[in-house]
């Protein structure tokens, strides 16, 4: 069958993909969502495919497939890749420490956590929700944008300012909103502009620097940084069947596989999880069967 091929290579302007008709075998979709979606090419050599490229399919406008290069191998003028659905990405991303907590708590202070807090994939809210809930680090945002943890280095200790090496704007991580625990650490021009604000972030091309709350905010491998989906797997929420049904029971994650921690959770409310492509984003989908 004929398929578009849209290609972005690593480097590549994601809004202007490369685009390329395939003659090609349709990708396999596995109905058990554990299992990843897989596409195999073989062409001619001159199709401008690279190893981690992004692949999108599509035929008469709907999506078949999307995916990045898994595989790559030239062989005289022959080129083979293999590649994987970007679902795979999030059954190699792990949670840090951090857990949800059903309403009431030793002191009856902890607020309702619904199922939709769990696989929220925007930024943590700064106000209170329309669930009555603030700061939450939804399970999809924090498979997007947690930083690997790694040990602070004190910097300015009588400001609470902490400095992060190789995490400036030259990293991965560019300029994209910085949050610890939920919340925002608005980012300064300047490092005299955070270092007289609390809770704030300032970053040079090489490093990173923070000016926490030390009375809360202290930094140890507990707490979690992240950047606005600066480690972007493409996996967005879809449909969430019973999404305001208030939470069960605690969810205390440290070192989870994403994906197993949102199949977990589908099942356990009497969900069944779908990976859904659409022309932008995968759709982690949990319907209600029954």
């Amino acid at each position: 069958m004929v398929m578009q091929m849209s290609v972005i290579n690593p480097g590549g302007d994601p809004s202007s993909p490369l685009i390329v008709d395939v003659d090609c075998d349709p990708p396999k979709r596995p109905v058990d969502a554990h299992r990843y979606a897989t596409f195999n090419f073989t062409g001619k050599v001159d199709i401008p495919v690279l190893q981690y490229a992004r692949i999108v399919l599509q035929e008469d406008g709907k999506v078949h497939f999307r995916g990045y290069v898994y595989y790559w191998k030239k062989e005289g003028q022959k080129l083979t890749i293999q590649c994987r659905g970007e679902e795979e990405l999030l059954m190699h991303r792990y949670s840090p420490r951090h857990g949800w907590q059903m309403a009431g708590g030793p002191d009856q202070s902890m607020n309702t956590i619904y199922l939709s807090h769990i696989f929220e994939d925007t930024a943590p809210s700064q106000v209170v929700d329309p669930l009555g809930v603030i700061h939450n680090s939804g399970g999809l945002f924090l498979a997007n944008s947690f930083i690997p943890q790694f040990k602070w280095t004190a910097y300015d200790i009588p400001h609470w300012i902490w400095k992060l090496p190789g995490w400036g704007t030259n990293s991965r991580i560019g300029s994209a909103a910085l949050y610890i625990e939920g919340l925002l650490l608005p980012r300064q021009a300047s490092y005299a502009a955070c270092a007289a604000l609390e809770n704030s972030s300032y970053a040079d091309v090489n490093d990173l620097y923070v000016n926490l709350d030390g009375t809360t905010y202290i930094p140890a491998w507990l707490l979690h940084l992240s950047a606005l989906n600066g480690f972007d797997t493409g996996v967005r929420r879809g449909r969430i069947d019973k999404a305001n049904t208030p939470l069960t029971g605690n969810l205390q994650l440290n070192v989870n596989r994403w994906a197993d921690v949102f199949i977990s959770m589908a099942t356990f409310y009497g969900l069944t999880v779908h990976w859904r492509y659409g022309l932008t984003n995968t759709y982690l989908d949990a319907i209600n069967e029954s």
